[in-house]
């Protein structure tokens, strides 16, 4: 999680060979570093950045919408079922 104005946003970061990706899944910001902690100084920045940008064109706060999680059963090639754990 990252707080910018007593508003939580929840983040997954992905590891790879070279760079941590981080992923805001509330907002459509997405950034990298070379570490977790630069990946999530950068998304904690990209985020501040985007919010900044949506009042600027007067978009409405974000503080008003709100997300939930779904199961989506998805059928793998070889007939298995793929379940959410």
């Amino acid at each position: 999680m990252v707080k910018i104005n007593d508003i939580e946003y929840p983040i997954v970061f992905i590891k790879s060979e070279d760079a941590v990706t981080a992923r805001c899944l509330t907002l459509p910001v997405v950034t990298q570093g070379e570490t977790r902690e630069d990946a999530e100084q950068m998304i904690a920045e990209a985020i501040q950045l985007h919010l900044e940008c949506m009042e600027e064109i007067e978009q409405p706060d974000v503080a008003n919408f709100s997300f939930g999680f779904v199961d989506v059963p998805v059928k793998l090639k070889n007939n298995q079922k793929l379940v959410p754990s």
